[in-house]
């Protein structure tokens, strides 16, 4: 009986501190130096620190040849998963200048933005994207690819092309997308 309380126990504490951990670890944003994001990540996933740094491919030109590169997406920012009490590990790495703050807190971004950035970078990973601050504009909601379903404001409108901002994680990201995908708000609120 007694061992059967106690494995009870340790059952339940190894569950709460398995579930606790996994609640603890927050994805944050960084600051680096500049031109500093890629080495900086590499240097914190060495150290055991998870990172994100998103890149995108893009072709540039040189006077005698043109190649790929990886270009950073968010200049000077990095994202970091670790938990509260390592942040002053991150903090004291090489190339990091602070945590990105917020309301006088550091910076939370949740696992569904990330995974929405992701998923957004492989979908126009040829596509131009810029980060840009915050603009006035038609609210619209697109309706396809990774970004179905979510809220923008229109920049700009072509005829077979509308330029987007997507709003996350205190910023914007602006992409090119299918006009037949963009549908005003009010409009796709009524057709559902």
């Amino acid at each position: 009986m007694i061992f059967y309380k106690v494995h009870c126990y340790f059952a339940i504490l190894l569950h709460y501190t398995i579930h606790s951990k996994r609640n603890l670890m927050n994805w944050y944003v960084i600051y680096t130096k500049p031109r500093a994001e890629k080495k900086t990540a590499d240097l914190l996933e060495r150290r055991g620190i998870e990172t994100y740094c998103p890149v995108q491919r893009q072709l540039r030109q040189w006077s005698d040849r043109k190649k790929w590169v990886e270009m950073v997406v968010i200049p000077s920012y990095v994202f970091v998963r670790c938990e509260e009490n390592q942040r002053h590990r991150v903090i004291n790495e090489p190339g990091v200048l602070n945590f990105v703050y917020w309301l006088g807190k550091p910076a939370l971004v949740r696992d569904e933005e990330l995974k929405r950035l992701q998923d957004f970078l492989q979908e126009y990973n040829n596509h131009e994207i810029s980060y840009e601050e915050l603009k006035p504009g038609t609210k619209i909601r697109v309706e396809g690819g990774p970004m179905d379903s979510k809220t923008g404001v229109v920049v700009k409108v072509s005829k077979t092309k509308a330029r987007i901002e997507f709003h996350g994680m205190g910023m914007a990201f602006i992409a090119t997308i299918k006009r037949s995908q963009v549908k005003k708000e009010k409009e796709s609120a009524e057709n559902q």
